[in-house]
């Protein structure tokens, strides 16, 4: 079952209402508090912002300058030069 937000003004025979998807922003704060905590030091990690809405100039700049659909969020590397990926084994 999914959680759910009960109005505080209605009846106590209430269903409530689906609590909204995390929007993008409060999803990436959410991973880089995360990673600031717990990622080991010997890990670096950035957030590529590629993502939000821009403007057809600004979209036209970020191509011309070599950013790329289809790249992720949030970049991970070790000192030792190994990129986090799925097939990393811990």
């Amino acid at each position: 079952m999914t959680e759910r937000q009960l109005h505080l003004f209605r009846s106590r025979k209430q269903r409530g209402q689906a609590l909204p998807a995390p929007g993008e922003f409060q999803l990436h704060v959410t991973i880089a508090d995360i990673l600031r905590r717990w990622a080991l030091p010997s890990w670096e990690w950035v957030h590529l912002p590629f993502g939000e809405h821009r403007s057809a100039a600004t979209a036209g700049r970020l191509a011309r300058m070599g950013v790329r659909k289809g790249y992720p969020d949030f970049a991970l590397f070790c000192i030792d030069g190994r990129v986090a990926d799925r097939s990393l084994k811990w």
